[in-house]
């Protein structure tokens, strides 16, 4: 009878905690019953045996905790034939480790069409983490985005363009510094913004035959946010009482005429609320006991302009330059 080869397990890594599958093959006389042993690799003490198991299978199922993660051990299969007679494999080494455990804290509702996703490793042994995944799937769980596999030890995954109104799935793979995986499994979130609003530059004309010709240019002002996440207020109003801001800084020109107008809710008093920058200069709004102060700053000169009291939680507040002086009013919103 010739002894057992090819057994599945040689030099990888199992959990113990798991049920694991163990396959051999043999050539020959048919083998009638096998046993299987394993012993510790550091000093080929006997950890566990099956004794005789009468069965012409060649596959064994080893419940879990039979043997420890963390650990080296030698596998020997015996096979018998109907004569009685044995034949013992060669010793095959593998080891043993927990699978890793890997986590992520996903907000029921996402504000934002941008948001880094932040996921947390764990292996029972302290083992590092080889690499890792993120995907991102729309509602009907196809796959949109993913971060490509990454060796870093930082679980982070940047998306953008989420669309606002629409349900994703996230998940996060990874894998341990012994091979072995495990999964978030696909976790279910739901994105809801304000879309910003769309300008439109309209001009009509006289044409012939009574007629009137319309051209327009659509003028879409899209802000940039230091903030990973931007938090709205009622879904329309965005946030800005903590340490965010918003920059706006395509789509138009403040080095020549212009005219702005801001509502504004609950202004935090004595701070800078607004600021223009242009070729030549800034300026700053500020809330200051109940008044608005424009502060104009040009190559080292500046003047001030300071708008009628106003005392309200919401209020309107209209900028206007014109040449080289500017127009500040302020109202309060009923």
């Amino acid at each position: 009878m010739q002894k057992p080869f090819d057994i599945n397990i040689r030099g990888t890594t199992i959990d113990a905690n798991e049920q694991n599958r163990i396959s051999w093959r043999i050539s020959g006389d048919v083998s009638v019953a096998y046993k299987i042993d394993i012993l510790s690799n550091l000093d080929n003490s006997l950890i566990y045996t099956t004794s005789r198991i009468n069965s012409y299978s060649t596959n064994h199922s080893l419940s879990p905790t039979l043997i420890e993660n963390g650990k080296e051990y030698k596998l020997l299969v015996t096979v018998y034939n109907q004569a009685n007679s044995q034949a013992t494999s060669d010793p095959i080494i593998f080891q043993t480790s927990s699978r890793p455990n890997v986590s992520i804290a996903v907000p029921n509702q996402i504000n934002s069409p941008t948001y880094l996703f932040e996921a947390e490793y764990t292996q029972a042994e302290g083992l590092p983490i080889r690499n890792h995944i993120f995907y991102v799937y729309n509602s009907n769980q196809s796959k949109i985005h993913e971060s490509g596999l990454t060796t870093s030890e930082v679980l982070q995954f940047l998306v953008n363009n989420l669309s606002s109104q629409a349900n994703y799935f996230i998940e996060v793979q990874v894998t341990s510094s012994r091979g072995l995986t495990n999964t978030t499994g696909k976790i279910p979130f739901y994105v809801l913004y304000t879309r910003p609003q769309t300008n439109v530059q309209l001009k009509a004309e006289n044409v012939d035959n009574a007629g009137i010709k319309l051209s327009w240019k659509v003028i879409q002002i899209i802000g940039q946010s230091n903030c990973e996440e931007l938090n709205y207020i009622d879904n329309q109003k965005i946030d800005l009482r903590d340490s965010c801001h918003v920059e706006f800084d395509e789509g138009f020109t403040v080095d020549n005429d212009y005219t702005l107008k801001l509502w504004i809710e609950n202004p935090i008093k004595n701070k800078e609320i607004l600021n223009i920058r242009g070729s030549n200069g800034y300026t700053t709004l500020s809330y200051i006991d109940n008044q608005f102060h424009l502060l104009k700053h040009i190559n080292g000169m500046y003047a001030r302009y300071v708008s009628e009291k106003v005392d309200s939680d919401t209020l309107f507040v209209f900028i206007q330059q014109v040449n080289d002086d500017y127009n500040l009013k302020a109202s309060e919103v009923v």
